[in-house]
């Protein structure tokens, strides 16, 4: 059955680069003349493998965005940054997340220097939390990341590395201001000495917001102001001993505006929401000898969000929420150097997360071991593999373990292929497991599945409920959600100005965690509680280009082909199980395969085009972006739980954002930028603006002593 679904999904695709590649000797010495012109230098990159390695020699599906890229963009959000790129969609559910290879938001650990970011709302991280300020570059891993970083990465990893005291001293000002009474002033400070160093960034980033329709009260995107601040700091203890330390806080206001409807009525419901973010990471690293290295590592963050809401008419209170979490994460890696062909990484660690919320009652900590081993082998020059193993063991769930093998094969000097299998996983949250939440406004309950029998009870007790839909005998624990990923790919080096990278994806999902009716309540809404049901596949194309054309020219091209299925919804197409109410008023309609739109939230078209130009006679630099999406679901309008009418679906969209520099004095940048140029933008994207201007400056000063 796979090998059928890979052939047909896959054919033309694998067809098309055999060919190819059997056309780059003849367009290889063509080009070869003008290889000695120009230098395009491979980034490092450390979160595919938690050691230092060429991109270019990381057989995994890899993308690095850098500090230079960042600050030519002009774009001051993390959730911009990620829209500009190939292979991540962002969705827009109680915030803006990123979708990687049909895996949605939660299925994506967000990391910053390594350690994961909490703080998630219905499991998405929104990404706008998070500043380009003080950001060096973005790692993007593609694919199950589990075997090394375990839960929340069965999708993928973002990581974050943030900047780090250079020699001497540093000074950097970034100040920025734009539509809406956009406002972002960010300062980053550096000192070097000769056993130490420290690195201190503040940022400040306020916006009016506004509405898609002026005729609504209520914002598409409310005002906001947010403020950051971050150290890191490193002591040089001996040639053997090293300690670093950073820390990072960051709070945001937003006052926003919500209807709700009692009795018939509208009422407008003014909110006061308030979110705290702490990060504290101290590192000890001990260097046995040039083979042989460790790192003790303790990471803990508290996230906090409180929402005040109350009547604008009277005053007086409607509802009051929060929301606090913690992770404290201890862990030992040990690295070894095992003569010239084993580079040997393990670790061990234990996570305590607890939570405190409205919806969740008598909450008792998750705790969590677990240990994981990876071997980089090298037995011939042009051939590597990466293999690890994790193994977790945790308080609510049962144990896993999640392999993951990755090769790359360097065919010749310009063409190397690189294939990976790997399983993920995804463990039950807090959500999940003890959510007690009863709308007051739509007046629908959800029930978390470890408290759902009891609750249940309490409201029947109470005459809540008018009809047991599933027997409470059948709420029991839920499994974790697994994967199982093929990936395969080329990396192609035409010269050092040309370089292409193709690759081929498929992701099996098992236990896929679903909300399904439990009861029904005398109001005539529902109880909902959670269930292992689904079974998806994610399959997909994606290919990149980044050409230098001349000195001062480089020009980037993208492109992603997505298919995201649920198997059971397939298998009920195939035996005509599903239909839909005729919109004329006849018969019902069966649904064929092909009317099937497959995952709600997934475009299965998206590109980008990039080009840069960059003189440097003339201190002059531009950055101009377009990127394009196909239509996608965004709602079952017709209630047959698919998508498959044209209603359901949100228009394709092309934006284009464009950026424009000069440096002055040598340190000094002077930058102006619009965003969304051809003002496209619809009420189903709200992460993506209105057509914006910005105006900024950017100071940097370096002193090597």
């Amino acid at each position: 059955m796979f090998i059928s679904s890979f052939k047909s999904s896959y054919a033309t695709a694998v067809l098309f680069l055999f060919l190819f590649l059997q056309l780059l000797p003849t367009l290889k010495s063509r080009a070869q003349e003008k290889a000695d012109k120009h230098v395009n230098l491979d980034s490092v990159v450390v979160t595919s493998t938690r050691s230092e390695r060429n991109v270019a020699d990381v057989p995994m599906r890899v993308t690095v965005i850098s500090r230079k890229q960042i600050e030519q963009s002009g774009l001051i959000r993390l959730d911009q940054i990620l829209f500009e790129q190939t292979g991540v969609q962002l969705a827009n559910n109680h915030g803006t997340g990123p979708v990687i290879q049909g895996l949605s938001a939660d299925y994506i650990m967000i990391m910053i220097d390594g350690e994961p970011l909490i703080g998630r709302t219905n499991g998405t991280l929104d990404l706008s939390r998070i500043n380009t300020n003080n950001i060096e570059r973005i790692e993007i891993i593609k694919g199950p990341s589990s075997s090394l970083y375990g839960s929340e990465a069965m999708g993928g990893v973002i990581n974050i590395i943030t900047r780090k005291a250079g020699k001497g001293s540093g000074l950097a000002l970034d100040g920025q201001y734009g539509s809406f009474n956009t406002i972002n002033l960010g300062v980053n400070a550096s000192k070097r000495w000769e056993k130490a160093s420290v690195q201190l960034d503040a940022n400040r980033l306020s916006a009016d917001g506004y509405s898609l329709n002026p005729a609504s009260l209520v914002p598409s995107v409310p005002p906001r102001k947010d403020y950051t601040f971050g150290s890191k700091s490193e002591w040089f203890l001996s040639p053997a001993f090293k300690a670093a330390l950073s820390l990072r806080y960051f709070t945001r206001n937003q006052q926003d505006v919500r209807e709700a409807k009692q009795n018939g009525k509208v009422l407008m419901i003014d909110s006061d929401r308030d979110t705290r973010e702490v990060n504290v990471f101290p590192v000890i690293y001990y260097q046995l000898s040039n083979q042989h290295k460790f790192q003790l590592r303790n990471y803990y963050t508290q996230f906090r969000y409180e929402d005040v809401m109350v009547y604008r008419d009277s005053g007086a209170d409607f509802e009051k929420s929060f929301y606090r979490q913690t992770l404290n994460r201890t862990e030992l890696i040990y690295d070894a150097t095992l003569g010239t062909k084993h580079f040997l990484t393990a670790g061990a660690g234990r996570l305590v997360e607890t939570m405190e919320a409205k919806s969740y009652e008598d909450l008792k900590p998750f705790l969590s071991w677990y240990g994981f081993i990876q071997d980089q082998w090298t037995p011939l020059t042009a051939f590597n593999v990466v293999a690890g193993l994790r193994y977790d063991k945790h308080s609510e769930y049962a144990s896993q373990f999640t392999p993951k093998v990755s090769a790359g094969y360097k065919l010749n000097s310009w063409i190397t292929m690189d294939f990976t299998l790997g399983t993920g996983f995804k463990a039950p949250d807090f959500r999940q497991l003890y959510i007690i939440h009863h709308n007051p406004t739509a007046g629908y309950s959800v029930l978390g599945t470890g408290i759902a029998k009891t609750e249940l009870k309490k409201m029947q007790d109470n005459g809540e409920i008018a009809e047991v839909l599933i027997d409470p005998a059948r709420i029991g624990s839920v499994k974790a959600e697994s994967s199982v990923s093929y990936q395969a790919g080329a990396k192609i080096k035409f010269y050092d100005p040309l370089r292409i990278t193709l690759g081929l994806f498929r992701n099996d999902i098992s236990n896929l965690m679903e909300t399904s009716y439990i009861a029904k309540k005398t109001n005539g809404r529902f109880v909902s509680s959670y269930f292992n049901l689904a079974k998806v596949v994610t399959t997909g194309f994606e290919a990149t280009a980044s050409w230098m054309i001349s000195p001062a020219f480089q020009l980037e091209a993208g492109y992603m082909y997505l298919s995201a299925r649920d198997k059971g919804v397939l298998s009920k197409l195939e035996k005509g199980d599903i239909i839909r109410k005729s919109e004329s008023g006849g018969p019902d309609i069966k649904v064929s395969r092909s009317e099937y739109g497959g995952l709600f939230g997934r475009a299965a078209h998206t590109s980008n085009l990039k080009l840069a130009y960059n003189n440097k006679r003339h201190k002059l630099d531009a950055y101009i972006r377009g990127i394009y999406n196909s239509r996608f679901g965004v709602a079952d309008l017709n209630k047959n739980g698919i998508l498959d009418i044209a209603k359901e679906y949100a228009k394709p969209y092309l934006t284009c954002n464009l950026n424009i520099g000069k440096t002055v004095l040598n340190q000094v940048n002077l930058y102006s930028g619009v965003n969304n140029l051809f003002n496209s933008t619809q009420k189903d994207v709200p992460f993506i603006p209105v057509r914006s201007l910005c105006f900024g400056l950017r100071y940097n000063m370096n002193s090597k002593t």
